[in-house]
């Protein structure tokens, strides 16, 4: 399903990754930059698509898309595009890195968006910019639903067959179709629906971890799609929290297996643990996992 929106087309989909997929068949094929924490199911869409990849690491303070590793790449080797992904929702401004990207190369830029809050607008340099209502998402709608903000100038190819497999979290096999049956007006005012309950009720939950936790987080502007923290007992944690009947998750390893080249992804993925802040988690089982980390956690010094 597809709209215009400002000049823009506003392609709708299932998922987001379907979007991604009828985007990427309709560009040439080629080798592109993904940074090396962004989520398997991306990665496996390139592939799928007759696409080559190169991973990234992500910068140390940012946890987004490392600007200096990108750049050497990309003055040494021939790349058709780049993607860039907000690390746990993170609101970052990619506006300067973009523009420098587009002004230096020709390439295809694509800003995932999928765990930041699902907008209208998108940077005007971009070629796809990606938003996702799925599960887990800031927006979770019982349809699923994802949506790419694309460039006048660029035409999607339209697939009407079912989708190859793809691979995703926990080892599953999901068959994905272009059907998509809800209306654009009904649609976006599900979204906006969604975050009218959705922003109070994270704000609560933020508030309880912030009384118990606030001196173990990774910092402010990471803590709206989950509340992360930081600590070096990470495995024996988790376990202690699951034995306890509640829950966290540990999100998006490094795709790539060499620990020398991703340094900065590795040094999060062993520290960083995830707290749920979503619908399903309540501000007494939110009360009862701070207490239980505050009396278990190992900070980690700097």
């Amino acid at each position: 399903m597809e709209f215009r929106q400002k000049g823009d087309n506003i392609i709708l989909g299932y998922r987001s990754s379907i979007v991604l997929y009828r985007f990427l068949l309709s560009q040439k094929r080629g080798l592109y930059l993904l940074p090396v924490n962004i989520c398997p199911v991306v990665y496996d869409v390139f592939l799928e698509t007759g696409n080559e990849v190169h991973f990234i690491d992500i910068d140390k303070k940012t946890l987004c898309v490392d600007e200096k590793s990108l750049f050497a790449f990309l003055s040494a080797k021939k790349c058709t595009g780049v993607l860039l992904n907000h690390t746990y929702g993170v609101d970052l401004d990619f506006s300067e890195m973009i523009s420098k990207l587009k002004s230096a190369y020709d390439i295809i830029v694509i800003e995932d968006k999928c765990l930041c809050f699902p907008e209208l607008e998108a940077n005007p340099d971009v070629d796809l910019t990606l938003y996702s209502t799925g599960y887990a998402k800031m927006v979770e709608l019982s349809y699923g639903g994802g949506y790419g903000i694309v460039k006048d100038k660029v035409v999607i190819e339209n697939i009407h067959e079912e989708m190859t497999d793809l691979s995703v979290s926990f080892q599953e096999k999901i068959k994905f179709t272009n059907d998509f049956t809800t209306g654009k007006e009904q649609y976006f005012s599900d979204i906006n629906v969604y975050k009218e309950y959705i922003i109070p009720h994270k704000k609560k939950i933020n508030g309880i971890y912030d009384y118990y936790l606030s001196q173990y987080i990774l910092s402010d502007n990471f803590n709206l799609w989950r509340y992360n923290i930081l600590c070096n007992n990470k495995e024996n944690l988790l376990k202690k929290i699951f034995s306890q009947g509640l829950f966290a998750s540990s999100h998006y390893k490094p795709l790539s297996e060499n620990m020398q080249d991703y340094v900065n992804a590795y040094q999060l993925s062993e520290v960083v643990i995830n707290l749920f802040n979503d619908k399903y988690f309540s501000e007494k089982q939110a009360e009862e996992l701070s207490k239980l980390i505050a009396n278990n956690i190992e900070p980690v010094i700097e």
